[in-house]
């Protein structure tokens, strides 16, 4: 997607278009950027539509609603991480990841979680695919960041879902379902 058309689309969302920037200073969404993806990707979210307008949202055991994905293993694709964690934490399978944009960071700590991952710059990569449904059992290995609860609801719900706390997660799911919209076209 161009520039002009993402600058005029995200500008729709407040808090992914500058107010997150001021909540984090350090995290700014932008749209997606395949040079610094392939540099400094360290992880890969997607947002899991079952239908034309209902999508999957997860819950950590911690409580808290979070996008489905996570961090990169040494030598993946943020494609392949995508794949894996959306089965890992949903137990769905993605018929095609379409990358929306990317949180561009710039961590304030010495050294990276995980020694592959890059530091201090990276990207988190936010897409949106199709998925089936898988009817295995889902399966999270890890254990700090245990989902709890996967829950379908319609796009227009996930605002409410996260609350103010994770406005910008919100507003990703209206961005990706306005996006898929728009690639249908």
């Amino acid at each position: 997607m161009d520039r002009t058309h993402f600058d005029k689309i995200i500008a729709k969302y407040p808090t992914l278009s500058g107010l997150m920037g001021q909540l984090r200073p350090n995290v700014h969404f932008r749209r997606f950027e395949e040079e610094l993806v392939s540099t400094i990707c360290g992880s890969s979210y997607v947002i899991p539509f079952v239908t034309d307008s209902h999508c999957l949202v997860t819950r950590r055991s911690n409580g808290k609603w979070v996008l489905p994905g996570g961090t990169l293993e040494p030598g993946e694709t943020w494609e392949e991480a995508g794949r894996r964690e959306l089965l890992e934490e949903t137990g769905s399978i993605p018929e095609n990841l379409h990358p929306i944009g990317m949180y561009y960071c710039v961590s304030g700590v010495d050294r990276p979680r995980q020694s592959h991952l890059p530091h201090p710059e990276h990207v988190r990569v936010v897409s949106w695919a199709d998925v089936v449904q898988n009817t295995a059992e889902r399966f999270d290995p890890d254990s700090n960041s245990r989902i709890m609860e996967v829950r379908t609801v319609h796009v227009s719900q996930a605002a409410e879902v996260f609350g103010p706390e994770a406005a910008d997660f919100g507003e990703l799911y209206l961005f990706a379902h306005e996006m898929k919209r728009t690639l249908r076209l």
